[in-house]
């Protein structure tokens, strides 16, 4: 059987470039170092560096084990992450609902920082309308969802209140409502609109229905890629929008009104009151929440 710490030194020593340098690293004499390379060819019955220069450098034996001991070694590594995961009592999976009128851009920040702190969990995002969230969290389905502020908890649920994110008008550069300065709702009710098909359900962006003709898709990049057509408008978070405008495919407009209160949504974390929350979910919706 392979030593690890033998694999150990030969890696450090192949990205470190030298026994002495691989030595330095790992805190061990240069003795030490060349002994465990030892061991391993003799393990191995390779050489695996070519010594006849100052430094030692891979040869054709080493080159192919190299890249085949970096993944033993990262296996390694992760199964006692896994191990001490297990005994620290955190969770190995987390499921969340995302609500398809709330941006995922909106909780990718929290999701980098869960993947850093947990590299070992498991997690599913499932995207579906308010109803199915509901019903998703009332089956224990998933531990928490992240909807549209609604400003009431509802029996045996809490809510924390994550941020706001800014709607916007969007159009086709080749659109005629394009280029012009201000655009009145009126003019855009006589324009076919596009809508993601949730919006139609959910409360809180009900208010964005505005068209006399409207085209429906399952979700905003959809919705994009018909504007982008030239097909209708669309209101759509400025999250969004933002790459396309930059990659010049669509342009915003620029209107005197978007809705009838305020071009403003609100988004928070909905769970259960009795939810038992583990490390890496107490983590994910902590850091969630501070982005208040």
């Amino acid at each position: 059987m392979l030593n690890i710490e033998h694999l150990a030194l030969f890696i450090s020593s192949v990205e470190k470039g030298s026994f002495t340098a691989a030595a330095k690293e790992h805190g061990k004499s240069l003795s030490t170092v060349s002994s465990a390379i030892s061991g391993l060819e003799d393990k191995l019955g390779l050489e695996l560096f070519d010594r006849t220069s100052k430094y030692p450098v891979l040869n054709e034996h080493g080159r192919a084990i190299y890249p085949v001991a970096c993944n033993l070694l990262f296996q390694n590594d992760k199964i006692i992450s896994i191990a001490n995961s297990f005994l620290s009592g955190i969770e190995d999976s987390i499921t969340i609902g995302v609500d398809q009128v709330v941006p995922i851009e909106l909780v990718e920040h929290g999701l980098i920082l869960l993947a850093n702190e947990y590299p070992n969990i498991n997690l599913s995002i499932m995207r579906g309308s308010l109803s199915d969230l509901r019903v998703a969290l009332s089956e224990e389905k998933v531990q928490c969802i992240v909807v549209l502020s609604e400003g009431t908890a509802g029996d045996n649920y809490e809510f924390v209140h994550f941020t706001n994110f800014e709607i916007v008008g969007i159009c086709s550069p080749e659109s005629s409502l394009s280029g012009t300065k201000i655009v009145s709702m009126s003019t855009l009710a006589s324009h076919r609109q596009i809508c993601c098909k949730a919006m139609f359900e959910n409360p809180g962006y009900q208010q964005f229905l505005i068209g006399f003709e409207t085209w429906d898709v399952d979700d905003f990049e959809g919705v994009v890629r018909l504007v982008e057509l030239d097909l209708g408008w669309a209101l759509i978070p400025k999250v969004v929008a933002e790459k396309y405008v930059a990659q010049g495919t669509i342009n915003l407009l620029e209107t005197s009104e978007i809705s009838r209160t305020s071009n403003v949504l609100s988004a928070e974390v909905r769970f259960p009151s009795n939810l038992i929350r583990r490390p890496a979910l107490s983590f994910l919706i902590s850091k969630l929440t501070q982005m208040v």
